[in-house]
C-alpha cells in the first residue's frame, strides 16, 4: 500500500519528541540531547501547510444522506456545535442540562459550555456508538472521502460568518482563547450570542440539506391538488434526520388508464419541483428512484403512450407554472416548520394558496386543530 505523507503530523511529532529530549537533558537524565540541531528541514519533512478545506453545499447534502450509524449522526452533531471531533466522540448524555452541553475537558484544559440547537439536541438524544478518532478517520479513507472531520469545524465557522454572526461569537463557539488583555478586562456572558450563532448555523444548514427535501415533498402535494388526486400527507422525517414521502402508488392502486397518467405526473412532481426551483437535474434526481420506479410500473401496466422521460418533462412543465412554483414554496415553508403535514392540513392550506380561503380562516382552522 502507498504510504500517505502527512507533513503536518510529522512536524508536530518531531516537536513533541524534541521537547521530551530537551526536558530529559535539562533534568540531567541524559548527558547529551540526541536531537540537538535536528530540524524538519534536515529530515526533509515538507513545510507545514495551513488547511483551508470546508464542505460545499453538495458535500453537506451527502453528509446528511450518510447512515446515522456508525458515524453519520456524530458528524452532523460535530458540525452543528462547531466542535472538535474528539470532544463530540466523548459526548455523554449527562453532560447536557437544558439546552446546554458542558464539555468537561477541552484542548485548552478548561470546560466549555455550548448551547444546543434543536437539531443538535435531537442528534445528541439519539446518540452514537463510542469509537476512537482513528476508527472514524479510517472510515473516511476507506470510503474515499477527501474531507476530514476537523473540516466540519471550519465549515461551521464559515457558515456562521455567512449568516451574519460576529467574529467574537464564532470564536466563543469554537472555544478559542482570546488575547490576554481581552481575557483580563472583557468578560462578557457569551452564551446568548453563542445560542444565536448556533441557531443561525442550524437554519443555514437546514436551508441546504432539508429544504430540497421539503421542495420535493411539496411538489408531490401541489401536484395532487392540481391534478385532482386525493391528497396524502407529506413529511420530511421518514428517518431520524431527513427524508420523506407523500405517495406510495403501485399499479394496483390506480383503477383506470385515465387515472394512471395524472398519478405518473404526481410521482414525478417531487423531482420536477426541485428542477423548477433551480436545482441541477442530477441533484434533483437524488432520492427519486422509488418515485420513478412506481411511475414506470404504472406506464407499463396501463400501456401509456409515453415513457418515463416524457413524464418527467411534463411534470417539470407543470411545476414551472408560476402559480405552482409559488404554491410549492409555501407548502415547503410549512413543511420545514412542522415537518409533517396531514392530508386535511394540506387541503386547507391549498385552499388558502388558491384564494378559496383567507388567512383569518386558516388561523381559525389552526386554532380548532389545537382544541381537538
Amino acid at each position: 500500500a502507498k504510504t500517505r505523507i502527512a507533513p503536518n503530523a510529522a512536524s508536530k511529532m518531531l516537536a513533541v519528541i524534541k521537547s521530551f529530549f530537551t526536558w530529559a537533558t535539562v533534568g540531567e537524565l541524559l548527558d547529551v540531547d540526541p536531537l540537538a540541531g535536528v530540524t524538519a528541514k534536515a529530515l526533509k519533512i515538507p513545510a507545514q501547510t495551513v488547511r483551508t478545506r470546508k464542505l460545499s453545499d453538495d458535500e453537506l447534502r451527502a453528509l446528511w444522506a450518510m447512515p446515522d450509524e456508525p458515524y453519520g449522526r456524530l458528524l452532523k452533531f460535530a458540525l452543528l456545535v462547531g466542535g472538535r471531533i474528539g470532544e463530540a466522540i466523548q459526548f455523554e448524555p449527562g453532560q447536557v442540562v437544558g439546552d446546554l452541553w458542558t464539555i468537561p475537558l477541552t484542548k485548552n484544559g478548561k470546560p466549555h459550555t455550548v448551547p444546543l440547537s434543536a437539531t443538535a439536541a435531537a442528534l445528541a438524544k439519539a446518540g452514537w456508538p463510542k469509537r476512537g478518532y482513528q476508527a472514524v478517520y479510517s472510515r473516511f479513507v476507506a470510503h474515499g472521502i477527501d474531507w476530514r472531520p476537523h473540516d466540519l469545524r471550519r465549515t461551521a465557522a464559515t457558515r456562521m460568518s455567512e449568516a451574519g454572526v460576529s467574529s467574537d461569537a464564532i470564536e466563543a463557539v469554537l472555544n478559542h482563547t482570546p488575547p490576554k488583555l481581552r481575557r483580563t478586562y472583557q468578560q462578557p456572558d457569551m452564551l446568548p450570542a453563542m445560542r444565536d450563532a448556533l441557531t443561525r448555523l442550524d437554519a443555514a444548514v437546514a436551508e441546504i440539506v432539508v429544504r430540497p427535501v421539503a421542495i420535493h415533498e411539496a411538489g408531490h402535494a401541489v401536484a395532487h391538488s392540481r391534478l385532482g388526486i386525493e391528497q396524502a400527507s407529506a413529511t420530511i422525517v421518514a428517518t431520524e434526520t431527513t427524508g420523506g414521502s407523500v405517495i406510495s402508488a403501485g399499479a394496483e392502486s390506480v383503477w383506470s388508464k385515465e387515472d394512471a397518467e395524472p398519478m405518473v405526473l404526481a410521482l414525478c412532481a417531487g423531482y420536477a419541483a426541485r428542477v423548477a426551483s433551480g436545482e441541477a437535474d442530477a441533484a434533483a434526481r437524488r432520492g427519486c428512484d422509488t418515485d420513478f420506479d412506481q411511475a414506470a410500473a404504472l406506464i407499463e401496466f396501463w400501456g401509456l403512450p409515453n415513457g418515463i422521460d416524457v413524464a418527467r418533462a411534463k411534470a417539470v412543465d407543470l411545476m414551472r407554472r408560476p402559480e405552482n412554483m409559488a404554491a410549492v414554496s409555501i407548502v415547503a415553508k410549512h413543511l420545514m416548520a412542522r415537518q409533517t403535514l396531514d392530508d386535511d392540513y394540506l387541503r386547507v392550506l391549498m385552499q388558502v394558496i388558491d384564494g378559496e380561503a383567507n388567512e383569518e380562516e386558516f388561523a381559525a382552522y389552526l386554532r380548532m386543530r389545537e382544541l381537538v
